[in-house]
């Protein structure tokens, strides 16, 4: 596949997380809990916009010839995989929704940062 398909994979997956986890946050503050249906439709989402964004983020390396993990990709596997570990956060603790609600976009802002600065 060519580096423009990765790349938008990528953004497909990046939008189907943040849609996700932006429901997670929607239920988490209105004080409602998601229903078991609703609950398996995020989780699915969330899982499977995972593995794309993964797998479409090492394909744009492939492609672009970068060789080992340069600091910069390290600290977007970190992003990821916090990213994974917020369906917990939300469940386990829904009143971290409101900083969360603002912390996400900020992650993703970061995240895009390095990705087309690579400072590091």
């Amino acid at each position: 596949m060519s580096y423009e398909i990765y790349k938008t994979l990528h953004f497909l997956g990046i939008a189907m997380l943040m849609l996700s986890l932006g429901g997670f946050a929607g239920l988490a503050l209105s004080g409602q809990g998601p229903t078991e249906s609703s609950r398996k439709l995020m989780l699915s989402t969330h899982g499977t916009s995972l593995i794309i964004i993964l797998v479409a983020g090492f394909g744009m390396h492939a492609k672009a010839g970068i060789g080992g993990f340069p600091l910069w990709l390290i600290l977007k596997l970190l992003v990821w995989v916090v990213f994974g570990g917020l369906t917990v956060l939300f469940r386990k603790r829904p009143e971290s929704a409101k900083a969360l609600w603002w912390i996400m976009p900020v992650l993703v802002a970061f995240a895009g940062w390095l990705a087309l600065a690579k400072p590091f």
